[in-house]
């Protein structure tokens, strides 16, 4: 090979040097937003699972007896508030809980942290009364606001969602 092909690709390869780093500065930006957005959504799909895990072992508790049929929300909704804080989530404490029977006589939404304590409607005794012969629905909505209370901080790009998971189940009077 002659001195001057050797000299001529040599030239070539400095020229070329800086490519590297411009590729990178193009591709790191989507990269970056691709890895962002699975983190974000992943910590958005565990919440949502802990709310409808929490949700559904409220409404479960509705099932056990008690000793008057109104006291079934409060037994709900602090069961739904103990499952989400059960294994001390950083969102539990803020997540709300609600609970009502035949879509009426809801109980106030309350925030699941150490003050919690749920009550029963004024209307709870006019609607599940033991005398009934339907069946009634009990159902406890759990509900989280993801752009109120961000786990991972959110960018501009997606809208922060509100977070809600509700559980239903169906009681006989006969079990009243």
């Amino acid at each position: 090979m002659a001195r001057w092909q050797q000299t001529r690709q040599s030239c070539n390869w400095r020229r070329q040097r800086g490519v590297a780093a411009i590729e990178f500065a193009f591709v790191f930006p989507l990269f970056f937003l691709i890895f962002y957005a699975i983190v974000t959504f992943g910590m958005i799909f565990v919440i949502q699972q802990n709310l409808t895990f929490a949700a559904s072992e409220g409404a479960r508790a509705a099932l056990n007896y008690t000793s008057s049929p109104c006291d079934r929300l409060k037994v709900a909704a602090a069961t739904a508030c103990t499952a989400i804080n059960g294994g001390n989530t950083p969102w539990g404490k803020f997540a709300t809980v609600a609970t009502q029977v035949n879509g009426a006589g809801a109980t106030t939404a309350a925030n699941c942290d150490a003050s919690f304590t749920p009550s029963s409607p004024d209307s709870c005794s006019t609607t599940f009364t033991p005398s009934s012969t339907s069946t009634f629905n009990v159902m406890v909505t759990m509900t989280y606001s993801y752009a109120d209370k961000p786990l991972i901080p959110w960018l501009f790009i997606f809208s922060a969602p509100q977070l809600q998971s509700s559980a239903t189940v169906q009681i006989s009077p006969n079990f009243l």
